[in-house]
């Protein structure tokens, strides 16, 4: 077991308690946000809500308490990762999505912020300066703009509007990690009694290479879809006039818009076709709205889609596997293949580092088992 200091705090970083405990394992998913369990001697101090932030000779960790249950001699403590305070809904303008739309001249329009501003704009609203002042969290923002162009597909619940309501986390932080590599994290800052929520796209830093044939590490799993390149070229044409068409093009940021620079190479081009709506009044628009729908579906599934489980010793030199960051990029060389992907989840023992990079998961992909069988 891995041992570590546990302390207990406020919503307001006031302190609490503190403890030590001795940890089977420690999951960490940021595609799907894990609850994790310990067990410190008994007390009447620690509640749930509590913040808890855990610190082992090699790793740290920052989260919720969610449940407490007291046994005997024993306080068996339920926690997650501070981010779980955003699994909520908001009510989320469509017209921040400015990025793919299209100019009757042509070309694409885009966004007056980055996704990175605008994650961080919607959480301020929220937690920071609502009306409900115990709604609101003790947090400073510090966004990064890395992510200019950025679109969901998300449309309006009701015809004629432009607002929706989504899940805060699990639709727009969770994509905005799959597609764009922007990932969240929360630190708390002890000094100033505030936690700092930085928001990034850490895969526009170095990519991490990672040999699969060194005695460092161990493949546990490698599952990839049955195109690992992806598209990085769409051309869908105009039903009612095959004369027409337009040219979509996946960035290296794993972006996608009308901009031919800045593109993906060698191309592997896919065409599909869309059909304008009869009942719209402008025909070129009808097309764009069509063929924006064919494009979503198409591109806005190719962000790190390879899903590799690479299990490390603790405190690994070369990987240094408790430090890296969701969201780090790796390219992954395996037998005869390179594989991409990011950082999105990690299970921590005291034998073992096990790293997730990818966003999918098994029922949507195609396994290879690391022995080369079937």
């Amino acid at each position: 077991m891995r041992q570590y200091n546990v302390d207990f705090f406020t919503r307001d970083l006031e302190y609490v308690h503190n403890d030590t405990a001795s940890i089977t394992e420690l999951t960490e998913d940021y595609v799907s946000i894990q609850n994790n369990t310990i067990e410190i001697g008994l007390t009447d101090k620690v509640q749930n809500g509590n913040l808890i932030y855990m610190k082992s000779d090699l790793d740290t960790f920052f989260g919720v308490v969610t449940n407490v249950k007291p046994g005997e001699d024993i306080l068996t403590v339920s926690y997650k990762s501070f981010l779980c305070l955003f699994d909520e809904d908001i009510l989320f303008d469509t017209n921040l999505q400015k990025q793919n739309t299209v100019n009757p001249g042509g070309g694409a329009k885009i966004n007056s912020k980055s996704l990175e501003q605008t994650i961080s704009d919607i959480i301020e609203e929220t937690y920071v300066y609502s009306d409900d002042s115990l709604q609101n969290l003790r947090i400073i923002v510090e966004a990064e703009t890395r992510t200019p162009r950025w679109g969901f597909n998300l449309k309006s619940d009701t015809e004629g509007t432009h607002y929706c309501i989504i899940g805060l986390y699990k639709v727009l932080l969770v994509n905005a990690l799959k597609k764009y590599g922007v990932a969240l994290r929360a630190v708390p800052d002890f000094a100033s009694g505030y936690i700092r929520i930085y928001i990034r796209a850490q895969s526009g830093f170095d990519v991490l290479d990672v040999d699969g044939d060194l005695g460092n590490v161990a493949v546990k799993t490698l599952k990839v879809n049955d195109r690992p390149n992806g598209t990085n070229k769409l051309t869908v044409y105009n039903t009612d006039d095959y004369n027409l068409y337009l040219d979509f093009y996946v960035h290296p940021d794993r972006s996608w818009d009308l901009e031919d620079e800045d593109r993906i190479s060698p191309v592997v081009r896919e065409v599909k076709a869309a059909m304008p709506d009869s009942m719209t009044e402008d025909p070129g628009e009808a097309f764009v709205t069509a063929a924006m729908d064919v494009a979503y579906g198409v591109l806005s599934g190719l962000a790190w889609n390879n899903l590799i489980e690479l299990e490390f010793s603790p405190g690994d030199e070369l990987v240094k596997p408790e430090e890296l960051l969701f969201g780090q990029k790796v390219r992954f060389w395996y037998k005869d293949g390179v594989y991409e992907s990011i950082l999105t989840g990690r299970s921590i023992t005291d034998k073992a580092v096990t790293l997730i990079f990818g966003s999918e998961r098994i029922s949507f992909t195609k396994r290879y088992k690391p022995n080369g069988g079937a």
